[in-house]
């Protein structure tokens, strides 16, 4: 009988010891059995050693058990043991949303943090490869394969790459990490659809572009390390930071809305809101009640193209097409504007004011004390007193001539900004106030197409000229 034979007919059961028991494997031969077939199931020792002769005709040579073990009404003979499962690979996400805190911690539900950004060379995943699983071994010798193992089905897509060395994931560029059950993913410019509320949470996005299609609603921030554009509007209480360029198509509106830009920025229309720009402001429809700061320039040359009341300041010109209003609502307009330069120079005008002050006493005590001394009627001592005094006033005398020079390098450069102007193309009305560097001009009477300039130390009205830019007033300026 040949041992394939012999297998097939055990597993179906092989009557052994003169008809006494059947000798049984298992469908997956990782156990041979003895079953009785009377109500003695005892074996003897020459049993024993028939069954060992049996047992090696049939090819069951692995998992011998010396002695047999009866268990459950029969004769455990042989065993094997299964293959080992294997690991699939794997990747293992290392950046995750921030969980709010827990109960006992202050929250801030804003801070959901739905949108997961990464900074380029940032580890993100780490790759776990596959882990072969053992084999196993039937009460025949033959070993059993472990099942096959894969690789992790979730693919790496565009801007991330596999450092082989530590097989971690990392961010190939800036942007919103994107994960899927097929791809793993960084967009450097990322859409976000919908508004900015308690489903997104606050945003903090790190890339070169966000677009959001809604709002920014009220009491919600928006940090972007890029540039923003937001289709909609920025509601009142809202917090904006931008470190690249910004466009607001909608309106803007709130007087505790804060929006601070590293770029350039343009709005359609904003309304009692504070803007701070480091480059320049452009602003299409109108500006009302607001305080702007720019850097370069400020533009209201579209649709209405009104700037009324409030403050705008700009560095560079401000051009508008109406600049107040016929209610003649206070409107500050000031061109040429340095703040950091205006304020050191405050502190030298009032340092100086302070010398002379200082200087005064001291002034009038040495004359007396040159009188006396002329009259030789000061004591040694004294003298000494005197000689102190003169080497005090030296001094302010000598931090004088310094602060003055300061001064006048100040002053300089500040001729740079005040050469700056203020244009109204079409009209300019009573109660504005036009400033170009350190001079200021209140506007009395309604004036059109007329452009300011510092003449001296005077603001002064001239008609406005656009010859030289062909009707641009942004270009004339």
């Amino acid at each position: 009988m040949g041992v394939h034979a012999s297998q097939e007919k055990i597993k179906k059961g092989l009557s052994v010891l003169g008809g006494r028991f059947k000798l049984l494997v298992s469908e997956d031969a990782l156990e041979a059995t003895l079953r009785p077939h009377t109500e003695d199931h005892s074996l003897s020792p020459e049993d024993l050693e028939a069954l060992k002769k049996t047992l090696a005709q049939c090819g069951i040579v692995y998992g011998l058990l010396d002695p047999p073990e009866f268990e459950k009404g029969q004769w455990i003979l042989a065993q094997g043991f299964p293959p080992q499962k294997g690991q699939n690979g794997s990747i293992e996400i290392l950046k995750k949303p921030q969980a709010l805190p827990d109960e006992e911690s202050p929250r801030d539900y804003r801070e959901v943090n739905k949108l997961v950004c990464v900074r380029k060379g940032e580890v993100i995943a780490k790759k776990k490869p596959p882990a072969p699983g053992q084999p196993g071994k039937d009460v025949f010798g033959k070993v059993i394969p472990p099942p096959p193992v894969k690789e992790s089905p979730l693919k790496l897509g565009t801007g991330v790459f596999l450092e082989k060395e530590t097989q971690l994931i990392k961010a190939a560029c800036s942007g919103v990490l994107e994960i899927s059950e097929k791809k793993l993913e960084i967009h450097p410019s990322y859409t976000l659809e919908g508004d900015v509320d308690w489903e997104t949470g606050n945003i903090h996005f790190i890339g070169q572009k966000l677009t959001i299609t809604g709002n920014v609603c009220r009491g919600f921030k928006v940090f972007v390390e890029g540039d923003l554009e937001v289709n909609g509007i920025v509601e009142d209480e809202s917090q904006i930071e931008v470190h690249g360029n910004l466009i607001i198509n909608g309106l803007a509106h709130g007087e505790s809305l804060q929006i601070k830009v590293k770029g350039e920025a343009r709005f359609n229309e904003v309304e009692y809101a504070s803007l701070d720009v480091s480059g320049s402001v452009v602003i299409g429809e109108y500006c009302l009640l607001s305080k702007v700061y720019a850097g370069g320039d400020i533009v209201v040359t579209e649709g209405v193209g009104a700037i009324i009341g409030g403050e705008c300041r700009a560095r560079g010109n401000i051009i508008a097409r109406i600049i107040g209003s016929r209610a003649f609502v206070p409107t500050l307009v000031h061109a040429g504007y340095n703040a950091q330069m205006f304020e050191e120079l405050e502190k030298l005008n009032a340092r100086l004011n302070l010398i002379e002050k200082e200087k005064l006493p001291l002034f009038k005590t040495l004359n007396k004390a040159l009188i006396l001394i002329r009259q030789k009627q000061l004591s040694p001592e004294k003298l000494k007193i005197i000689e102190k005094l003169k080497g005090a006033l030296e001094k302010l005398k000598r931090e004088e001539e310094y602060l003055f020079q300061k001064r006048e390098k100040f002053i300089q450069q500040l001729a740079h900004y005040e050469r700056r102007k203020v244009v109204a193309i079409n009209h300019i009305f009573p109660k504005v106030t036009v400033a170009i560097g350190r001079f200021h001009h209140l506007v009395v009477e309604n004036k059109e197409k007329v452009q300011f300039e510092l003449s001296g130390q005077q603001v002064i009205p001239k008609p406005l000229s656009l010859s030289k830019s062909k009707g641009n007033p942004a270009q004339a300026a």
